[in-house]
């Protein structure tokens, strides 16, 4: 047994569940992190520190049996050399203390990214791509302590899928901030299906494998992946991260395809990324203003979140189970319970029982349509409209699903200034955008976008109507969103 155990990351999520694992076996414990630890036992040795500072490092080594290296930069968007320090040298540096101190068991945090991208489930053997810093500098860590073959410290990895529960500030902690907005508004939301497909997994059943592969070390360089049992889409987790937070779920589903969209999107991932953060962002502000609370955690969307929309990311358990390891959380929704309940208690969200509907906030933004109208004797002519769109009230958009309409129309060369009329925005049960406007002089025209939910980019894009004169038919128009306008489109939205 090894007995005094040096945990890096030791007031991370992982980190500290491990600390507290550890005590309650029996283990001496010295942690070390940059973040202040309030775990208090006479079995625990706290240093505040820095694993780039080798003096630090190998003050915390001494006596040490076992290290157990979860300390990380979890960036994508830091520099190489930034995460380099971290997730590289530092591994180097807490490798060549251990050896020196003849420490016998090392287990080291990897991280499950670095799988190449398959509808496969991915297992220990699987292809590994490099595709992000990040993703680098940890499989960086992985070769270097494959290649020093010594006796001592015998080396274990773990490629954790990813991780949710207490503590976890970055994408997972993203899942948790979107049922509190929608709680916001309204106390129902639709069922949403589909998506690509995961296996996360929560930080206590990852820090359970450390404690089980201490318990019951394997052979140098094994790697084992360490995820949940169920393999869920991302609208079952959002649908279940919503009913968690006591929101009603509705009798009725929207099937969605993240794959499609990202790759719709992804010539304008980054402003589409920051239109959304800007306006989640800002509700999410007057949320925690509301409600007096202090969060390190926020709405913003990342590349990486989109990594795992674009693509299924499942991760086989199957190798460390076979040794006898059992999960406490094998179903996302137990896990996530656990997980909500630590967000509420310290206060990172507010409390689901005191939210209720309080944002009263509009937005409006501003689109353009282009296209023909064909007479029934076949004339073909232009027909082009531009309009602003404004949503009052999100709250009471709910309930009647009106928003209005302001703009202009141009047909046969003629501009008319005076669009005026309606956009009704039904997602959910006609599944349609109904425009209803009138223009110029006499004129009115009724189209409707019909939505797909699977092939959704194309039917939000594409408007079929028809053109009245004195309410009289006069044509059938059909009418298209030019992508290339989607920058502008989206940099229109605002909150009002």
């Amino acid at each position: 047994m090894f007995k005094n155990v040096l945990v890096t990351g030791c007031s991370g999520s992982v980190g500290k569940f491990l600390v507290e694992l550890l005590l309650e076996k029996g283990y001496n414990v010295v942690g070390i992190d940059k973040q202040n630890n309030d775990i208090n036992s006479q079995n625990f040795k706290f240093i505040q520190g820095d694993i780039t500072n080798k003096e630090t490092v190998s003050n915390a080594m001494k006596g040490i049996n076992a290290i157990v290296n979860t300390a990380a930069i979890v960036n994508i968007s830091a520099s190489f050399q930034e995460l380099r320090a971290i997730n590289f040298d530092a591994v180097k540096i807490l490798y060549n203390e251990a050896k020196k101190n003849n420490v016998d068991y090392f287990i080291h945090f990897s991280t499950g990214s670095v799988y190449k991208a398959s509808s496969e489930p991915h297992n220990e053997n699987s292809e590994v791509e490099l595709v992000n810093p990040y993703i680098q500098t940890k499989y960086m860590s992985e070769e270097f302590l494959r290649s020093q073959n010594e006796d001592k410290p015998i080396v274990n990895i773990i490629r954790p899928a990813l991780i949710y529960g207490p503590r976890i500030r970055v994408l997972a902690a993203i899942m948790v901030t979107y049922p509190v907005l929608i709680k916001s508004f309204i106390n129902f939301f639709p069922k949403i299906k589909g998506g690509a497909k995961s296996n996360w997994v929560y930080s206590e059943d990852v820090a359970r494998a450390c404690l089980f592969l201490l318990e019951n070390p394997q052979p140098n360089n094994e790697i084992f992946n360490v995820a949940n049992d169920d393999v869920l889409s991302i609208g079952e987790m959002l649908s279940i991260a919503c009913q968690t937070y006591g929101i009603k779920l509705i009798n009725f589903e929207i099937p969605i395809s993240t794959k499609k969209f990202v790759k719709i999107i992804s010539p304008f991932r980054n402003i589409v990324l920051k239109t959304i953060n800007n306006i989640t962002g800002s509700f999410w502000n007057k949320v925690i203003n509301k409600y007096n609370i202090s969060s390190p955690i926020n709405t913003n969307l990342d590349v990486e979140f989109l990594d795992f929309a674009e693509h299924d990311t499942i991760f086989d358990n199957t190798k460390i189970k076979s040794l006898g390891f059992e999960l406490k959380y094998p179903k996302f929704i137990d896990g996530w319970k656990q997980a909500i309940n630590w967000y509420e208690d310290n206060k990172w969200i507010p409390n689901h029982k005191d939210v209720n509907e309080f944002l009263k906030y509009g937005i409006s933004f501003y689109e353009k349509m282009y296209g023909r109208y064909v007479t029934d004797n076949n004339e073909e002519k232009k027909f082009n409209f531009s309009c602003s769109v404004k949503i009052p009230s999100i709250k009471d958009f709910f309930n009647d699903l009106t928003s209005y309409i302001k703009g202009k129309v141009e047909i046969d060369n003629t501009i008319y200034d005076n669009l005026e009329g309606k956009l009704i925005i039904d997602l959910l049960k006609k599944k349609k955008l109904i425009y209803d406007f009138n223009f110029g002089d006499n004129y009115r025209f009724y189209g409707t976008k019909n939505i797909n939910y699977l092939n959704f980019v194309y039917s939000i894009t594409h408007l079929e109507g028809i053109i009245y004169k004195n309410d009289n038919f006069l044509a059938k128009a059909n009418l298209v969103f030019d992508l290339k306008e989607l920058k502008s489109f989206l940099e229109s939205f605002k909150i009002v």
